[in-house]
């Protein structure tokens, strides 16, 4: 069964990680370098400055043009010598349109990875240092990327969630119907 690791930058569960088992396949970030990595991603349309500056936009560029891995991006760049075009005709089929746009529901980098693990029929996933906490910039995008984890497992996808993430957590604990209201709600 082919297994695919997802690793993000998120330091509650990254170092539990499979980082010695080689029968997983890294799937990492395209600017946060790992020690093995099997599949680069960067998603980004604006990627040649998505640091924010010139000096920090070249030395991403010059990382990439350095790769020895694929890396999936919007396009294929022939100065990238390892870059892919994702597929994303297909991962629309796949994953469905956002409400009223004609492009896939997609909101991370992550989400990304998840829906190629999909497209591929992949066996098992695994998602570590991936958080998305309600109280970061990244809270938009954890219901995205919940929703992909339901549609992984309803296509037969053991999909792996280490248990100190705060991916598919209660937000009271318990199920709803077994928390108490305060109160006068």
């Amino acid at each position: 069964m082919r297994k695919i690791a997802i690793i993000g930058r998120c330091w509650s569960t990254r170092a539990d990680a499979p980082w010695d088992d080689t029968s997983w396949e890294k799937w990492s970030l395209a600017w946060d370098p790992i020690p093995v990595t099997h599949r680069l991603f960067e998603t980004h349309q604006n990627f040649r400055m998505y640091f924010g500056n010139k000096e920090d936009g070249d030395w991403h560029v010059s990382g990439l043009r350095m790769a020895k891995v694929p890396i999936y991006m919007l396009e294929k760049h022939d100065d990238i010598p390892m870059s892919v075009r994702y597929p994303i005709e297909e991962i629309t089929e796949l994953v469905g349109k956002a409400t009223g746009r004609e492009t896939p529901y997609l909101e991370s980098s992550i989400a990304y990875m998840l829906a190629q693990a999909v497209l591929e029929k992949v066996g098992r996933v695994g998602i570590w240092g991936v958080d998305l906490h309600c109280e970061s910039e990244y809270a938009y995008q954890r219901p995205n990327l919940e929703y992909l984890i339901g549609l992984a497992r309803g296509k037969g996808v053991k999909v792996y969630i280490p248990p100190q993430s705060a991916l598919l957590t209660h937000q009271h604990g318990v199920p709803y119907g077994y928390w108490e209201h305060p109160k006068g709600t």
